[in-house]
């Protein structure tokens, strides 16, 4: 895997810059990886094994294309959905929000919506969550693996 990364990602760099290090992290549907260059930092994620069937990956693309304008997500450099592979900057103090940690952010995270909604962008897809679960579920049954889907179940209905 580390080869791949550097692969892809030496493909974005300069002459003069290499790539350092690459360190796997967590994540929930994705393989995703922290690789360190000369210059930068990167965020490479690999779709995880059966995600195309929990995310419209053409949408997920067209979306982030769409509203990049708006200046909400960090720079993309590659999505390649037949590789399965997207790279994005790094942030350093990023956390990634789970059912805990979203209860004390909603005073950021409202005007982030607040700014996709009154941008009058048509986003692809439908925000329908009591459907996706049903899809989550249906989909967990035939064997897709989905770490802690319990707990995040509880925590969603919890809200």
């Amino acid at each position: 895997m580390e080869k791949i990364i550097k692969e892809k990602i030496s493909s974005l760099l300069s002459q003069e810059e290499e790539v350092l290090s690459v360190e796997q992290l967590g994540g929930m549907t994705n393989q995703n990886y922290l690789a360190k260059t000369t210059n930068k930092q990167y965020i490479v994620k690999f779709f995880g094994k059966g995600t195309e069937k929990l995310i419209n990956r053409q949408d997920e693309k067209y979306n982030l294309e769409l509203l990049k304008d708006l200046g909400l997500d960090v720079k993309n450099y590659l999505f390649d959905i037949e590789a399965g592979i997207k790279v994005n900057e790094y942030i350093e103090s990023a956390i990634t929000l789970d059912s805990t940690s979203i209860k004390t952010k909603f005073d950021k995270i409202a005007p982030i919506l607040q700014t996709i909604h009154t941008s009058a962008k048509e986003l692809r897809g439908e925000f329908a969550p009591f459907e996706e679960i049903k899809k989550y579920e249906s989909l967990i049954e035939e064997q897709i693996p989905y770490a802690n889907y319990e707990s995040v179940r509880n925590a969603f209905f919890s809200l």
